[in-house]
């Protein structure tokens, strides 16, 4: 090969090390065009939900917290499938936005790496759906289980969503666990995200996420401290009749106590009633009126008790979705069933 022929080959060679591997402009996507992409995705998958599940709103209904794995199933198979080569990286909401989902490679994710950072987020907005099971364990075991459970849940939310824009490649949780980055569409580039990667700012970026972390569970366990010493009621004591309730056939979600006149206390009941029964039902004070016959059987005796109120409440919630229906009862009744007047001679 002569002098001319070597020159020229030289100079394709760095001609073509000189060419852009991407287009130009911004590489990671920044975290509110990914809320933005976030927030379509669920709307779509909310109207579909919708669509779907419907004409089954009774069966739903019925079944509770289950009602959830329907969506967590959809779910599931979109973003794992979507994020995948089958649709590119890219759900619906992210192909609007011009962004995609890849391997730290430039790669699509493997199927295995999308379904685990997919149960990462999940772990978190399907938390009902496990969470119950708590409620099998022994009273103390319950508490400390619950305790440290919420805390990881709040850890978890923390690092998979405002991980995002401290991270030098704003990358979450559910990113690094699954070596996945969110980037423009065609605009990877190895090389420029090396360059962005720092492994400093990503520590510093750890700190700051905990640091938030201590404060708002600080702030929140001080709120609850001064919400219970403000209550005139003892708290154990709705603890215990919460549970017992739940052991009977109706379904309290939560029993709260208001401060009346002269520091007297009403206990509000939010019982939820099947859709089916609430549609079938035309005089809803009826249903108040069994559970508080049921109620009244273990409510402990508390002297500044003046009265009790029932909010019913219904729908289902598939996860995708959730159809609520409340009947806020106002009506204050008695804490003990008034007698009945014998029939007249």
């Amino acid at each position: 090969m002569n002098a001319d022929a070597t020159f020229a080959h030289k100079t394709r060679d760095e001609e073509t090390l000189a060419l852009p591997t991407s287009k130009p402009g911004p590489i990671v996507v920044g975290f509110w065009r990914r809320l933005v992409a976030d927030i379509g995705d669920t709307a779509l998958l909310a109207a579909f939900g919708f669509a779907v599940t419907y004409p089954f709103r009774y069966t739903l209904s019925s079944i509770g917290v289950h009602a959830m794995w329907f969506g967590l199933i959809v779910s599931l198979l979109y973003y794992s499938l979507l994020h995948t080569s089958l649709g590119g990286g890219q759900t619906l909401g992210k192909r609007v936005l011009g962004i995609q989902v890849l391997s730290r490679n430039g790669e699509p994710l493997p199927f295995a790496a999308s379904l685990f950072r997919y149960l990462v987020i999940a772990f978190i907005f399907y938390n009902s759906l496990y969470f119950t099971l708590f409620s099998l364990l022994p009273d103390t075991i319950y508490e400390i289980v619950s305790s440290v459970w919420f805390i990881l849940l709040i850890g978890m939310f923390f690092a998979c969503f405002f991980l995002i824009p401290l991270h030098p490649l704003k990358r979450g949780l559910h990113d690094l666990v699954a070596g996945s980055i969110v980037v423009y569409k065609d605009r990877f580039d190895a090389r420029l995200l090396a360059g962005l990667d720092n492994p400093k700012k990503t520590r510093r970026a750890f700190m700051l996420l905990i640091l938030f972390a201590i404060l708002l569970l600080t702030t929140l366990f001080l709120a609850a401290a001064s919400f219970n010493v403000s209550q005139n009621i003892e708290m154990d004591k709705l603890v215990a009749l919460h549970k017992t309730l739940n052991k009977t056939s109706w379904d309290v979600r939560n029993i709260n106590s208001q401060i009346v006149q002269n520091n007297g206390v009403v206990l509000v009941f939010k019982v939820f009633i099947p859709l089916e029964t609430i549609d079938e039902t035309p005089d809803l004070d009826s249903i108040r009126q069994e559970f508080l016959k049921e109620a009244r059987k273990h409510i402990p005796p508390m002297p500044n008790l003046r009265g009790l109120r029932v909010h019913l409440a219904s729908g289902y919630n598939t996860g995708l979705m959730n159809f609520d229906y409340h009947d806020i009862g106002e009506t204050l009744y008695p804490p003990q069933a008034t007698p009945e007047l014998p029939d007249a001679l």
